[in-house]
């Protein structure tokens, strides 16, 4: 079982839509070439990820909306399953993964397995932190980026209740 988190300066909210967007993970994951979904987006449905040659089928498994996302899969009798965590607030969120592989051929390659999943969990958390402060810092600087500096009903009204919360 392999575990990493880091520190990302984004909302849950936000974070929680770039994860739980299986068709859109191969706009911004260098490491996967395709994704997309087989039925809808809720727990018990089917998805597929393609790394160059390597396909990996597999289901959500479960999701509380905008805190813990998770799947599982499998690709030549290996099974893998890969959990996300987010705890946060409107400034910044700690964002965590655990992924385990499963299987006789698991067992056996379980040294490289081990090294390719935690590479894979820093590439996932990295990426993804990268790509979400360099998009805030656009936005606050007035130069655009996805979502042109706007921010989502949800995510404000959050925001509003968490300010108020902490009395700022």
């Amino acid at each position: 079982m392999i575990r990493r988190e880091i520190e990302i300066f984004a909302p849950p909210e936000v974070i929680w839509e770039w994860i739980r967007r299986v068709d859109l993970w191969s706009d911004w994951n260098s490491e996967i070439s395709s994704s997309w979904f087989i039925d809808d987006e809720a727990v018990g449905a089917r998805f597929k990820w393609r790394r160059k040659l390597l396909g990996v089928r597999c289901k959500i498994t479960s999701s509380r909306s905008g805190r813990e996302w998770s799947w599982t899969g499998s690709y030549r009798m290996i099974g893998v399953t890969q959990s996300f965590r987010l705890d946060g607030n409107f400034r910044s969120t700690r964002l965590s993964t655990v992924v385990a592989f499963k299987g006789l051929p698991a067992r056996l390659l379980a040294p490289l397995l081990r090294w390719y999943g935690s590479r894979w969990c820093e590439i996932w958390l990295g990426t993804l932190k990268t790509r979400l402060e360099s998009q805030h810092e656009r936005n606050r600087s007035g130069k655009g980026g996805p979502g042109g500096g706007r921010v989502s009903p949800a995510a404000q009204a959050q925001a509003d209740r968490e300010r108020h919360r902490i009395g700022v």
